[in-house]
């Protein structure tokens, strides 16, 4: 059984943000889709915020390993990076049941060719 770490029951009504200005243009977005927010809630076991910088970072050293990602792309690099690796990183990862030996695939959404926001300075 999968315990629900910060995702909202089932019932819990969407509602529309006013969102600011970031690099990562193609998560920037504050109106969850009616169609895809079901699945997504549903198979949600957790969710953070990342900035701007840190995802710049994460598409730098993403870079460096020959992986083309803009910022959106190396979101999910950034978020598990502020998820397991600060000083509340152990109460993160036991309820998502990781150790030493768990495999994380990350999803990269985006190339460099796609976004404005130049990660080749890193």
């Amino acid at each position: 059984m999968t315990k629900q770490i910060g995702a909202p029951p089932p019932e819990a009504a969407t509602v529309s943000v006013a969102t600011g200005e970031t690099t990562m243009a193609g998560l920037n977005c504050g109106s969850p889709s009616s169609i895809a927010w079901p699945y997504l809630r549903d198979g949600l076991d957790t969710a953070i915020a990342v900035t701007d910088e840190d995802s710049s970072g994460a598409a730098g050293d993403l870079a460096a390993l020959g992986v083309s990602s803009g910022p959106c792309g190396a979101a999910s690099l950034a978020g598990i990076r502020a998820a397991l690796t600060d000083d509340r990183a152990d109460e993160r990862r036991t309820p998502l049941g990781l150790g030493p030996a768990s495999i994380l695939v990350l999803l990269g959404t985006e190339g460099t060719a796609a976004s404005p926001h130049s990660t080749t300075d890193h």
